[in-house]
C-alpha cells in the first residue's frame, strides 16, 4: 500500500446511539456497530457522547420531536468538561463509573486526566485519551 487514508482526525465520530445516551457520558461500542453508555471501569470506552441521542422508535400520533439518533463521539486528545463522582486534582487519572460520568480511575480504561479541576466538587476538565 502506497498510501494510508485517514477517515478522520482527532474526532468527533458519528455513531447510531444502540441505548439512550446523554451528552457527557463515556460510550462503549453497541450491539450493532453503534453505541451505548459505558458501565463502572468500562475496558472499551470509544470516548464521550457530544449529544443526547436515542434508538429510533416508531412514530407517536401527536408527538413531533423525538431524540436524534446518532450522537457525535469525541475522543482525545481533545479536553471536555465532565460530570465527576467526587472532587478530582489536577494530575488524576480519569476512569468511568456506573453512570457513564467521571472518577479517579481505579480498574478499566485510563480515558483521561484532569488538566484542570472545576471550581465545583462534581466537574472537571479532562483531556482525553
Amino acid at each position: 500500500m502506497a498510501a494510508l487514508n485517514i477517515n478522520t482526525h482527532h474526532g468527533p465520530k458519528t455513531f447510531k446511539a444502540d441505548a439512550p445516551v446523554k451528552a457527557g457520558q463515556f460510550v462503549i461500542p453497541g450491539g450493532k456497530g453503534g453505541v451505548k453508555p459505558a458501565g463502572a471501569d468500562a475496558d472499551n470506552v470509544l470516548g464521550v457522547a457530544i449529544l443526547d441521542a436515542a434508538p429510533e422508535t416508531p412514530p407517536v400520533d401527536g408527538v413531533l420531536v423525538t431524540k436524534p439518533t446518532n450522537t457525535s463521539v469525541a475522543y482525545g486528545p481533545v479536553e471536555v468538561y465532565l460530570e465527576t463522582t467526587s472532587k478530582l486534582t489536577q494530575g488524576t487519572k480519569v476512569g468511568v463509573a456506573a453512570d457513564g460520568k467521571a472518577k479517579a480511575h481505579s480498574a478499566g480504561d485510563v480515558v483521561g486526566i484532569v488538566v484542570d479541576p472545576a471550581p465545583t466538587d462534581t466537574r472537571a476538565l479532562v483531556r482525553l485519551k
